[in-house]
């Protein structure tokens, strides 16, 4: 939906709130409290429901052969590259991906020239798992027990994990490549090369939605191979892998002079009464439709969240003060974010 019809619809649900709000309660909304949240809410519009304040999202995951994904296929993707998977002999081909990509490897200090390289990598990845598998479950004479340790093996075999992958939001704000890339490496080197992981990762320039992807190994580099005690990121870890990042990146911020913090807690956990919207990825939208499913969820939690904040206007309080946001139409952030990536070429 265009930014315009956007606006005039948030500008008529407002009207119409607004006025049962008087019927129902008997008195006017104060001014000043309407003017603050009808231009947060519409301010916040952007092309494709994009906020104009730094939003944080990280979405963290991971990558098993039982879950029916690819370690080499991910890596691909995300690094628009050719990779061969040497397991399987299938060729994961994605030169032709369109729009700026930036990628990378970081590994811990010491580690060979040949984890630096995509393909190379994760074919060792996957060669190590089929390593521990076969050192792990050796069968028994006892007919009943080597039959349990082959089956235990052919399981692990089809659903062992191969890596961990994240996806983190990168701030609308930042008017350099140089600083896309340099905030993104200091988080990754942070949040996992420094546990001894080695992680590739890609920025991927994307106009309203430019954002980081983070690929790294289950197991730490012990100095000669892979341990064999995989490195465990559980629910207390990703949180502490958020934290980290959003920590990252308000410390950037403030280095570089950019006028915004992010905050890797919850709205609930900020103590602030509204509902959050999801986060638009590179798939939200279809060529053939205007909007995605996503978008229209986040356009009636915009909505309801108006009617909210017109019963409680002390909640946009402690959201503007939580989130620091640079009032920027966002049209302007918009255009010009092509031209500082073109200028920075």
């Amino acid at each position: 939906m265009p930014i315009i019809c956007l606006k005039q619809k948030i500008k008529q649900h407002f009207h119409k709130t607004k006025t049962n709000h008087k019927q129902s309660c008997g008195h006017r909304v104060p001014k000043a409290h309407l003017t603050m949240i009808k231009n947060h809410l519409v301010r916040s519009c952007g092309r494709r429901y994009t906020p104009v304040m730094a939003q944080y999202h990280m979405n963290l995951k991971y990558i098993s052969r039982g879950g029916g994904k690819s370690v080499a296929a991910h890596a691909a993707y995300i690094s628009a590259s050719m990779v061969e998977e040497e397991r399987t002999g299938l060729i994961f081909d994605y030169t032709q991906r369109r729009g700026e990509i930036i990628s990378g490897m970081l590994a811990p200090e010491g580690s060979p020239e040949w984890v630096h390289e995509i393909e190379s990598l994760w074919n060792h990845v996957e060669n190590f798992e089929d390593h521990i598998a076969e050192t792990r479950f050796r069968g028994n004479k006892d007919p009943l027990k080597n039959e349990k340790s082959l089956a235990a093996k052919a399981e692990y075999l089809e659903t062992c994990k191969t890596g961990y992958q994240a996806t983190f939001a990168l701030p609308l704000e930042i008017d350099s490549i140089d600083h896309f890339k340099e905030l993104s490496e200091r988080i990754v080197e942070e949040c996992y090369v420094k546990e001894g992981l080695i992680a590739q990762y890609a920025i991927h320039l994307e106009e309203g939605n430019p954002h980081l992807h983070i690929l790294a190994t289950t197991r730490a580099w012990d100095g000669e191979n892979f341990s064999r005690k995989r490195f465990v990121i559980d629910r207390t870890k990703v949180v502490e892998i958020r934290q980290t990042a959003a920590r990252i990146t308000n410390e950037f911020a403030t280095e570089k002079g950019y006028n915004f913090s992010v905050d890797a807690r919850s709205y609930k956990e900020r103590g602030i009464d509204i509902e959050a919207s999801r986060h638009l990825g590179p798939k939200a939208f279809h060529k053939y439709q205007e909007t995605s499913q996503i978008g229209e969820e986040n356009e009636e939690v915009r909505l309801q969240n108006i009617e909210l904040l017109l019963q409680k206007p002390q909640e946009i309080l402690k959201l503007v003060a939580s989130q620091k946001p640079v009032f920027t139409p966002y049209r302007e952030k918009a255009s010009s974010f092509r031209e500082r990536m073109r200028a920075a070429v």
